[in-house]
């Protein structure tokens, strides 16, 4: 048994998956506080935070990676599709070291920033064409998106303004598998089973900004903008022999 497999480079968007709560305090308010935060979260998600760090930091968190699987009914090309939604195994999903540095703090962090993984399978025969079918179809979609990020945060003179910038390499994983036997002529032909993968890396940069009004200091306001991010995906095509 062995792998033949090819490699090719293309432009592609390798942060596509952004949707994945790294974890933390804001998980209970759907991530709704990452962009007012003060922590290592917001290394990423607005670093205009480090400007209110104190003291040095370092966080871990831990995250069942969400999971599905998905039956396929009726037609190949366009089936019916019924999805259950699972959890997955635990893992790291964010990592981050803050440091006071001057009038400001600098800030390290790991976030995971999407992942998917969907296991489908077909419900008897799927139709493909007139005399022809698709059965014991199986396939694999799994895809995977990790933010590297240095930020540096500071307060804008004696106000109340803070603001913050920081790069971020984005490393991306996608994989594709699939099998299934073709019918024709009520005789079921195994085919070749395909199985992809991409990975990639790309760099970017973030920045924001916070507020807290004199008047009302339990308010805090915060805004943030990360560019795109565009980089080398190299897919590999292997099957075994």
């Amino acid at each position: 048994m062995g792998i033949v497999g090819a490699a090719f480079c293309q432009a592609q968007i390798p942060d596509l998956l952004n949707s994945l709560d790294a974890g933390g305090r804001a998980m209970g308010m759907g991530g709704s506080l990452y962009g007012t935060g003060a922590d290592s979260h917001s290394v990423l998600a607005n670093p205009a935070g480090l400007g209110y760090v104190t003291q040095r930091q370092v966080s871990l968190a831990f995250r069942n990676k969400p999971t599905s699987t998905t039956n396929a009914s009726n037609n190949f090309r366009n089936p019916d599709l019924a999805t259950t939604a699972g959890s997955g195994d635990i893992s790291i999903s964010h990592a981050g070291y803050v440091q006071p540095v001057g009038k400001g703090a600098i800030g390290l962090s790991f976030t995971t920033g999407g992942f998917i993984r969907d296991e489908k399978s077909g419900v008897g025969d799927l139709v493909l064409d007139a005399g022809t079918s698709i059965r014991n179809y199986r396939e694999l979609l799994k895809a995977n998106i990790d933010f590297f990020t240095a930020s540096y945060g500071a307060a804008a003179g004696g106000s109340p303004l803070t603001w913050g910038v920081g790069l971020v390499v984005a490393s991306t994983f996608v994989r594709n598998t699939q099998s299934y036997d073709l019918v024709s002529g009520g005789q079921a032909n195994p085919t070749t089973p395909l199985d992809v993968t991409g990975t990639g890396t790309g760099i970017g940069a973030v920045a924001g900004i916070q507020y807290v009004p004199p008047s009302k200091s339990n308010l805090v306001l915060g805004l943030s903008v990360r560019t795109p991010i565009r980089g080398c995906l190299q897919w590999r095509t292997g099957s075994r022999v």
